[in-house]
């Protein structure tokens, strides 16, 4: 038996021997080619807390113990404003309805996967009901999930998992960005929670509290239109607005930004090009929207 035993010892270390590992690493579960995952792989993520299906009002909220719904006003207190802070936001409430490759898919859903990065809802009764909160003054547009995740209400972006750094761009296709539940992504040097477009900046959100990894954010990614149809947008570290595409991912049901989509999908597989709706609550998207 301790002959057997040591005859596979000493082919296992042939085999070492043969083939080698690449200088300065050992083996161990992460010993991959990571940058070819859309997602961090091996990891076991961790739970992220939900607000109810349909939003409490603040009277639920004081009979439960919970802390009351965050104000209308959007800025806060009122005062001299500050830069990029606009003396009018204006607010709706309804859902978003989701559109890949120009057809109708549904809704995006309240519940993110288990990276914080949120996915499609086939049925109504998963839809995210938001607010928005338009800048009268840019068309800029902050999104507030009302049943989503409680720590990190925003539908923001969050730089992703492969990419080099907070900066995208036409060359840069390992490099994009998570739509994904956030805080607001403000200034440190602004003590108001105003209005704030990137770049990004470091903030909680729900894919760095999944993952345990540190990701920078933007919140204030997104314009409407007349039509109610979302258009997203990207700051560079530089201040430049790269020309960005917003896509489904289907191996990971998340949606991404990116400047480089030929590029995303050699790096990273399929990805299909998405349109984000908002829709009153009264109202029903039909294929005639598109």
């Amino acid at each position: 038996m301790l002959s057997t035993w040591t005859g596979l010892i000493f082919a296992l270390s042939v085999a070492i021997s043969a083939f080698g590992l690449p200088d300065g690493l050992t083996p161990s579960r992460t010993t991959v080619d990571l940058a070819a995952h859309f997602n961090p792989i091996d990891i076991v993520t961790r739970p992220i807390a939900m607000n109810p299906a349909i939003p409490l009002t603040n009277a639920q909220r004081l009979a439960q113990g919970l802390p009351l719904n965050r104000p209308r006003s959007h800025y806060g207190a009122r005062g001299a404003l500050h830069p990029r802070q606009s003396s009018t936001c204006v607010m709706r409430t309804g859902r978003i309805s989701v559109w890949v490759d120009g057809s109708y898919t549904g809704y995006l859903s309240r519940l993110p996967n288990s990276f914080g990065e949120y996915t499609p809802a086939t049925d109504a009764t998963d839809a995210m009901s938001v607010t928005l909160c338009t800048e009268s003054e840019t068309g800029y547009v902050d999104i507030i999930a009302l049943n989503g995740p409680s720590v990190y209400p925003y539908v923001g972006g969050v730089v992703g998992f492969a990419s080099s750094s907070d900066n995208l761009g036409a060359a840069l296709g390992t490099n994009y960005v998570y739509i994904a539940a956030t805080t607001q992504g403000t200034s440190s040097l602004i003590s108001l929670p105003i209005f704030q477009r990137g770049p990004a900046v470091s903030g909680p959100n729900a894919y760095s509290a999944a993952t345990g990894l540190d990701r920078h954010i933007e919140s204030a990614i997104w314009q409407i239109a007349d039509n109610d149809q979302l258009s997203v947008s990207w700051v560079n570290s530089d201040g430049s607005l790269p020309a960005v595409q917003l896509l489904y991912v289907p191996s990971a049901k998340a949606f991404a930004i990116t400047a480089d989509p030929v590029g995303f999908q050699a790096n990273f597989g399929t990805a299909q090009a998405a349109i984000f709706k908002f829709v009153d609550v009264q109202s029903a998207p039909t294929i005639s929207e598109a």
